[in-house]
């Protein structure tokens, strides 16, 4: 079935529904090809759906205003107001739309409910946020501005002793992932884990490798060399995954972190940690202090 033309925005809901900007301007959202909006009231990138796929929240720039949209009838409620002068915001509800993490104060209205607030400070440099991503159990958020990333509890409070961990997996539960073995050799003349969708192949096949391709299309703008498949990786953390489960290939719950030594010859960005572990010891105890459901391999 043949997807409308557009730049995709996101994912709406847990019922395949997605939000599309056919005209390079206004966001819709489709179920198929078929568009189940009511005339689109947003052009924000700052859009997104609640969990049931059933209404869009999204913030007014001019206006100060944050509003909450039902797609098939068009019904509308103003969440809150915020200071319209700066004529930006940035702002990110939870994923179970409890909390909302914003750079602007808001204040609230009688159609919010019990709506949660969390202030995000602006960057130490003082560089305005770029984006914010809630991690999908509601636990913790990302704020990500021009030149560093930070990681805050669902209090607000920046987290110290994160792990940047790498693995072959997929994030997202609509589309899961696993692990194989290429069976070419790569450029640098040795076998390197991939991923795929896992088998028996899922019933999206066709959706989940436009998921794939976007993924990989976001690691080429930014990765030294054009050809490059994530996720990073090198020769030591290849031979140390297969060693694992060297009868049953099943490199499941896999991560493993990169020394900051590889960087400059694998990422155009700058990337600069606060710290870097010091050992697998220390990773083990951060992944059972941060209760991470897999196994991590220190990179020496």
């Amino acid at each position: 079935m043949p997807l409308p033309q557009g730049e995709f925005i996101a994912w709406c809901g847990e019922r395949e529904r997605y939000l599309l900007a056919t005209d390079g301007q206004y966001v819709d959202a489709y179920d198929g090809s078929t568009k189940i909006s009511a005339p689109s009231p947003t052009g924000s990138r700052w859009v997104q759906c609640g969990a049931d796929g059933q209404y869009i929240v999204f913030p007014e720039e001019d206006a100060g205003r944050v509003r909450k949209f039902e797609l098939e009838t068009g019904k509308s409620a103003i969440l809150a107001t915020f200071d319209s002068r700066s004529r930006r915001i940035g702002i990110a509800f939870s994923p179970d739309m409890k909390t909302v993490a914003s750079d602007q104060p808001l204040q609230l209205m009688a159609e919010a409910g019990h709506l949660r607030t969390i202030s995000v400070p602006p960057a130490k440099s003082g560089q305005p946020v770029y984006k914010i991503v809630w991690s999908p159990d509601a636990s913790k958020f990302f704020v990500a501005y021009s030149d560093t990333i930070d990681v805050l509890d669902a209090q607000g409070n920046v987290l110290k002793g994160a792990l940047v961990a790498w693995d072959y997996e997929s994030g997202d539960p609509a589309f899961p992932s696993c692990a194989k073995f290429a069976m070419e050799k790569t450029r640098d003349r040795d076998f390197r884990l991939q991923r795929g969708s896992c088998q028996p192949l899922s019933a999206n096949e066709a959706q989940w490798r436009e998921f794939l391709m976007a993924q990989t299309g976001f690691y080429k703008e930014r990765m030294v060399d054009p050809h490059f498949e994530p996720p990073p990786d090198n020769r030591y953390l290849r031979k140390v995954v297969k060693s694992l489960y060297p009868d049953t290939h099943a490199y499941h719950h896999v991560g493993w972190t990169l020394h900051p030594r590889y960087f400059a010859n694998l990422f155009k960005t700058k990337i600069a940690y606060e710290a870097y572990p010091e050992g697998q010891a220390e990773v083990d105890e951060m992944v059972a202090r941060l209760r991470l459901d897999m196994k991590v391999i220190y990179d020496p």
